[in-house]
């Protein structure tokens, strides 16, 4: 089973986020705390970090796209 990684809740500031870079590859190993993706609202700008180790296995957004909180963005197994 994947783990899913997903856009995570920035309180009331916004529900929307630009991704700004993915910083991994289909087929790569990551770690725990490794950072995913960034993101930018337009007040600020958060790293996405990993939650577990494994392997990311499908990549769901590209850079430019707006995403939405607890939207998936990357699959890791």
């Amino acid at each position: 089973m994947a783990n899913k990684i997903i856009i995570p809740s920035a309180g009331q500031i916004t529900d929307e986020f630009k991704i700004l870079n993915i910083n991994v590859k289909i087929g790569q190993k990551v770690q725990e705390g490794d950072i995913l993706a960034e993101i930018e609202t337009d007040k600020s700008t958060m790293e996405i970090e990993s939650f577990c180790s494994g392997e990311v296995s499908k990549i769901l957004a590209k850079v430019g796209d707006t995403v939405s909180t607890g939207e998936i963005i990357i699959l890791i197994k």
